[in-house]
């Protein structure tokens, strides 16, 4: 009965259209809340199909096009749908779980979901990334985009990390997208102001998000593997360096700007990338306080300055240049675990980038450290009760 129930699911939720008045009609939610809560034996991934298109056509350039708009308000049903944390009381005066936590309960044992929340993110990054509205108001803005507030980024990247592979594959796009938006600032293409909020904001967020997914499932006395979740700083650091420099991700490969979320997922899940060395978790760690993202901020400009030709190897002292890979580069970002080496890579980039490199290494440590603080909860039970 699972089985064909499944089949017919997968056949019923190819139809875009379909789907868009499913999510957006009166039964849209409890619909979505009673496909992620039974029990499917591939884990969602026929019934995800409910939520999948809202990738795809959201990625039409055409923002008057009905594909684009279908799937831009899908999305944001979506999104204020997932944050609904209103609790209710039974006829014995027990709280019930509020509409969050059951589905967060339930893209645990069906984890297709969360890589289709994945997906959708990755669409939407620029809207992830940019700052949150002032009237704290999730909505459509007047250019057709989305707008999101800050709780309903927590929850969703939660939701996503109910599945931690969905999380670092996200992760890897986030920093392929932030590779795009940096060589972008170095050639002009895009207003450096605007690209260093929205690497500090993303960052942020998802940095935050695998300590609020350890608070969630110690709250509610779920298994809970810390290493799993602990390095979506350094897979950003990992997309980043697969975009501007090449060399593959996979063995045989052909590296990550090819590979969507779903295959992404599938090789964390066969363990086909490689995960960070003892170094290079230390060097990506969220940060500890207001000054710990210099390094970073320096080591990322200096990197899309080389990837763009603005800067090129012979500047910089043999030691710190890696010729591996599609261009030459800068060593891996744990070779400036050492304090003194890293303030002579920050001072280096200043020299070499003048007030634009100061000026991105002093904000980015600011705003990076912002966001993080407001994406995190603070204990898993404020996080569920869409408390601070």
């Amino acid at each position: 009965m699972q089985n064909a129930a499944q089949a017919l699911i997968g056949v019923s939720t190819r139809n875009h259209e379909a789907n868009y008045h499913i999510l957006s009609g009166d039964l849209g939610v409890s619909t979505l809340a009673e496909l992620t809560h039974f029990d499917w034996p591939d884990k969602g991934v026929a019934a995800a199909g409910l939520v999948n298109w809202i990738a795809q056509d959201g990625t039409n350039t055409d923002h008057s096009s009905p594909e684009y708009q279908h799937a831009t308000q899908a999305a944001r049903i979506l999104v204020q749908a997932l944050d609904n944390t209103t609790t209710d009381k039974n006829g014995y005066g027990d709280t019930l779980p509020s509409s969050f936590q059951n589905f967060y309960s339930d893209f645990h044992k069906n984890s297709a979901f969360s890589s289709g929340l994945a997906n959708i993110a990755n669409t939407y990054l620029d809207d992830f990334a940019e700052d949150a509205p002032g009237d704290h108001q999730t909505r459509i803005g007047v250019d057709g985009s989305l707008s999101i507030n800050d709780p309903d980024r927590q929850h969703f990247l939660a939701l996503v990390g109910a599945d931690p592979n969905a999380l670092k594959a996200l992760s890897i796009k986030a920093g392929e997208y932030e590779a795009g938006l940096l060589q972008d600032a170095q050639t002009g293409k895009r207003d450096p102001s605007t690209v260093l909020s929205h690497v500090a904001n993303l960052n942020g967020e998802l940095a935050a998000a695998p300590a609020n997914v350890e608070k969630i499932d110690n709250y509610l006395k779920y298994q809970h593997d810390s290493k799993a979740y602990s390095d979506t700083l350094y897979y950003v650091g990992v997309g980043k360096a697969v975009v501007q420099f090449g060399g593959g991700l996979i063995p045989g490969g052909n590296g990550a700007p090819g590979l969507l979320i779903g295959q992404l997922v599938d090789a964390f899940t066969h363990h086909e990338i490689k995960a960070p060395t003892l170094n290079e978790a230390a060097a990506y760690q969220p940060p500890d306080s207001q000054g710990a993202g210099h390094l970073p901020a320096a080591y990322d400009y200096l990197n899309a300055a080389l990837a763009t030709g603005k800067i090129t190897p012979d500047q910089l002292p043999a030691q710190l240049v890696d010729n591996s890979g599609a261009k030459p580069h800068l060593v891996g970002l744990d070779h400036f675990n050492d304090p003194s080496v890293a303030t002579s890579l920050e001072d280096l980039t200043r020299k070499l980038g003048g007030q634009a490199a100061t000026d991105y290494i002093q904000n980015y440590d600011t705003q990076s450290w912002i966001a993080y603080q407001r994406s995190q909860g603070s204990t898993g039970a404020a996080i569920l009760q869409g408390e601070k």
